[in-house]
């Protein structure tokens, strides 16, 4: 190799360096802008995203449970308030996909289901065992792998051979998610409704139970949900079959709400 070629290579990876800085710098920007935005729209939906939170609010602090008929019918028109609040904090329409992913980011619980399947079954299907149930189920959606990881708390009515009570074990399903950059406004169900939203699709693809491999049946799934709502505190998604889903962030790892459920 020539001086001359050595010097030209060594440009031209100058060049690349530069434009790699350049572009880390233009994404880092848009994300604090992005940052600012979401924090913005967040604070106008303050109010209707604690009073949803309020009626959630010990519904499913001993297992995933539907509240009884009139605070379900109070929840669901406190989610149809957030919804409009969250239509006008951004000029009738929903969160931009960049608002949305960052929204998403971070650790959930899940406070409030309508699905009465779900509510037999779990999240995962293994409350779907005779006597079982789902005490509660955590999520984390991250940027980096595994960037999905759902933990579901599930509760056996047999006791341990030390112990009378029941007990319990985590099941852990990771995968991967992705929202989609449009809004979705497209036919639901067999009765042809339509959602507005931002269609968020979760793809489990294992699962573990007590450090065993769950089979494929329970860990690959792929959930496609509407994402009508994504705040600071709340977030409400509607999937096809017209249920409800009402997810609460979380401050605390959900490693330690996971230790502590346990107990």
């Amino acid at each position: 190799m020539s001086y001359n070629d050595a010097q030209d290579g060594k440009a031209h990876a100058k060049r690349q360096a530069g434009a790699y800085v350049s572009t880390a710098a233009a994404n880092a920007k848009i994300n604090r802008a992005a940052a600012d935005d979401f924090a913005a729209a967040a604070a106008a939906v303050a109010a209707p995203e604690g009073a949803l939170l309020d009626l959630c609010a010990s519904v499913s602090d001993d297992k995933l449970a539907r509240p009884g008929v009139l605070r379900a019918a109070a929840i669901e028109q406190a989610i149809d308030k957030l919804e409009t609040a969250a239509r006008s904090a951004y000029d009738g329409t929903f969160q931009p996909a960049p608002l949305a992913t960052a929204g998403l980011e971070g650790e959930w619980r899940l406070v409030f289901i309508s699905s009465k399947l779900t509510l037999e079954n779990g999240m995962s299907g293994v409350a779907a065992l005779p006597f079982c149930s789902s005490v509660a189920v955590l999520q984390r959606l991250a940027g980096s792998n595994p960037r999905a990881q759902c933990i579901e708390i599930v509760e056996y009515p047999l006791p341990r051979l030390w112990s009378f009570r029941s007990f319990k074990e985590a099941v852990v399903i990771k995968g991967d998610w992705e929202i989609e950059g449009r809004n979705w406004h497209d036919g639901i169900g067999t009765t042809g409704t339509c959602m507005d939203g931002l269609r968020v699709t979760t793809t489990y693809a294992s699962a573990e139970l007590t450090y065993e491999t769950l089979p494929p049946a329970i860990s690959e799934q792929l959930i496609t949900t509407v994402a009508t709502h994504i705040g600071s505190r709340a977030r409400v998604e509607r999937a096809a079959t017209g249920d409800v889903y009402v997810w609460e962030r979380q401050a605390t790892p959900i490693e330690q709400t996971v230790q502590m459920l346990l107990q």
